[in-house]
């Protein structure tokens, strides 16, 4: 790392008569305080991985490509790792309750947070992750950051054929074409299919299919450039997951027994228009529209095994199927340049307004009844933003968000609630251009996620016989709003060559009232446990840590690179109620699904005659799974190569995945659920993807 950070140190002390030993260099942008803007110029901790880097991968999901960027987990429990963790604070699952992300995911303009199953990657140009809070311009989603998606352009004509096939019977198809339809109009299709069989043995039902992926993802992207002054984007997704769930089992190993496997699926209508007009004098203005439907089913074997496995047992299953609409509009003012204070200042106003209603049935072996709930959520915001240049290279950005959040909610178990919250986020950020060479800034920031309410402790109160645990749902049948203050300095900068690249950020964190997930379990007379979660207000909860990402060109055709996490985080105050009444506080404990280090090292190599290939290693520190347990997966270190031909208008690349067939952990729980040994608890856990190997050929014209 020394000769890494000495010539940033070269780069930041150099004098820009040495510009001119510059090479051309690509330019990545990134939309940053409302705007779009070059990323090595502007402030804040931004991952971007681009279409190229995408496809060398074989990446079908984002789950793929979270395992290289630093201080970023993942946690699945379904499918798909749905579930993103950013700098230790994100959530790991949802049941019964309706959740508030802490991470948001935007596709193509459009708010899916809560939604990972839809992070599928083909045809997207750029895949970009933001550390920190992004309240000020993402809002409630983005308390601990955001993801955000970009398809291919409307008008681009990237056209292509793609098919692929992998082992575990893996099949991947997919089309994608763009043109101009006229001079003002361009248009882009695109469609996927990819199946699998997945990684898991049913051992009852003799199938090796029942943890199998099913989805298609088709969309529509047109550009109108309908005056000098207006253009008009929209865009139209249409996604259809059938997945299959029967992931853990009883014999610690990707051998199941249950003989009715769950399901994991969505279906997903979204539509989006935005709109950007310029023919007012010195600002523009920007209105978006979007809505979104989605049905939902989540269902799985909940004994994980068959009737007859053991003289005594239970057998039982729980479906969730839930429906999800939503409707945004936003309208923006944004000055044309800097038109305040001597042509010295930008600025951005807007407002928000987000209605996201959630329904629910729960279908569960022991209710008399099925279950459902409503969940209505209104969020409305204003918000402004002003750039301010302090000098000729140094700009201080001040920005504050305010909104109102009500959530209305009622089931049919007679649990009516309501609740309002006022939320307020700022940030402060000074951004120094050092030279054309390096940057460095300093960024304060506030940010809050909404409260809510526990329905199910409150409607399943009386089904627990402890008298200490009844009083613990008692006492948490609703949660506060949680506040995340983040001070970040970082340093961007390439050599004089422009060789060498580099983004180092340091950060800390105080989380007030951190919402975290709390279980109650009550077993009585040696049955099978009962589970209720709820979300709970810790304390609260602090952290700090590094990120570092590096870029080497060796030469012309080698290039070298490696990205290193490292994250502290500790929890105050956090009281799990037991079932003998022998309360444990896991104060000054880390964080559930926060590793203290992570790295992704590897090379690329890039021939004259078309021929690529390139290898990485991706490590990754242990973490707890809960934080209401102590139990820990394993770290792990996975190998990755890939290697390739790129021809005039055709390319064939061939992956593998954890070639060397690593076992480790994407989702953990304790409790017992075996009647063989009395349902003795355990540490159950979900692995992720064993050794894979891909093979894609693509069409281009």
């Amino acid at each position: 790392m020394k000769p890494a950070l000495s010539l940033l140190t070269l780069a930041i002390l150099a004098t820009p008569v040495f510009a001119e030993q510059n090479k051309d260099i690509e330019v990545i942008e990134v939309t940053s305080n409302f705007r779009q803007a070059n990323l090595m110029k502007t402030e804040g901790s931004i991952s971007v991985i681009g279409a190229q880097q995408i496809a060398e991968k074989n990446a079908l999901h984002s789950e793929q490509l979270l395992g290289a960027m630093a201080n970023v987990n993942f946690s699945s429990g379904a499918s798909r790792g749905n579930f993103v963790q950013i700098r230790g604070i994100g959530l790991r699952s949802q049941f019964v309750d309706p959740v508030n992300p802490s991470v948001g995911l935007i596709i193509d303009g459009i708010n899916y947070s809560g939604l990972g199953g839809a992070a599928m990657l083909f045809d997207i140009d750029s895949y970009a992750l933001y550390r920190g809070p992004q309240g000020t311009q993402f809002g409630n989603d983005a308390l601990a950051g955001v993801i955000k998606l970009d398809s291919t352009p409307a008008g681009d004509h990237d056209n292509r054929v793609m098919f692929g096939y992998g082992n575990y019977n893996t099949i991947r198809t997919g089309v994608a074409v763009g043109t101009e339809v006229t001079d003002s109009v361009g248009v882009r299709v695109s469609a996927v299919k990819q199946t699998s069989d997945g990684y898991i043995t049913n051992d009852f039902l003799k199938t090796d299919d029942t943890n199998n992926i099913d989805e298609s993802n088709v969309k529509l992207k047109l550009n109108w450039k309908a005056t000098e002054d207006l253009t008009i984007d929209t865009v139209m997704h249409y996604i259809d997951v059938d997945n299959g769930y029967d992931a853990f089992s009883l014999d610690f190993n990707r051998h199941t027994l249950s003989d009715e496997p769950g399901r994991d699926a969505q279906r997903t209508k979204a539509f989006g228009v935005s709109a950007l007009y310029t023919g007012l004098a010195q600002t523009h203005v920007e209105l978006s529209v979007s809505t979104l439907d989605s049905d939902i089913h989540y269902g799985y074997d909940e004994d994980w095994t068959y009737d007859g496995i053991h003289d005594w047992g239970y057998s039982s299953t729980d479906t969730y199927l839930r429906d999800r609409g939503q409707d945004t509009l936003e309208l923006r003012f944004l000055s044309d340049g800097k038109t305040l204070f001597d042509n010295k200042a930008s600025w951005v106003a807007g407002v928000y307004l987000n209605q996201r209603d959630s329904g629910l049935v729960r279908q569960y072996t022991w209710q008399d009844q099925d279950f459902t709930s409503q969940n209505d959520h209104q969020d409305v915001a204003v918000y402004g933003q002003i750039a301010y240049d302090l000098s000729e290279k140094t700009t201080l950005t001040v920005g504050a968000r305010v909104s109102e959040y009500d959530i209305d909610y009622n089931d049919n178990a007679g649990v009516k609630e309501s609740v309002s919250d006022n939320l307020y986020g700022f940030n402060i950020s000074i951004n120094n251009q050092v030279n054309e060479q390096a940057m460095t800034y300093l960024t304060l920031a506030r940010s809050e996620k909404a409260g809510g309410i526990n329905g199910v402790a409150l409607a399943k109160k009386d089904d627990i016989e402890s008298p200490e645990l009844r009083d613990q749902l008692l006492a948490n049948s609703s949660f506060d709003p949680e506040t995340l203050y983040s001070a970040e300095f970082g340093v961007k900068g390439r050599s004089l060559d422009n060789d060498l690249n580099i983004k180092l950020a340091a950060f800390y964190h105080y989380r007030q009232n951190p919402q975290l997930k709390g279980w109650v379990t009550d077993k009585v007379d040696g049955e099978a446990e009962t589970f209720i979660g709820y979300i709970d207000n810790a304390g609260g909860g602090r952290g700090y840590g590094i990120e570092l990402e590096t870029r080497y060109n060796a030469n012309d055709n080698l290039e070298l690179y490696y990205n290193i996490g490292y994250l502290m985080t500790r929890i105050k105050d956090y009281v799990i109620a037991q079932e003998e009444g022998d309360d444990r506080n896991m104060h000054n404990r880390e964080m559930a699904h926060a590793p203290e280090y992570q790295f992704n090292a590897g090379l690329n190599y890039q021939s004259d005659n078309g021929f690529y290939a390139g290898a990485e290693l991706a490590g990754k520190d242990s973490f707890y799974f809960s934080d209401s347990h102590d139990e820990q997966s394993n770290s792990y270190v996975l190998t990755n190569v890939h290697v390739g031909y790129q021809g005039e208008s055709w390319k064939i690349n061939l992956t593998g995945h954890n070639i060397f067939d690593k076992d480790y952990s994407v989702r953990g729980f304790y409790f017992g659920n075996d009647p063989r040994d009395g349902y003795e608890a355990h540490n159950y856990v979900q692995f992720g993807e064993p050794q894979t190997v891909n093979l894609s050929v693509e069409v281009n014209w």
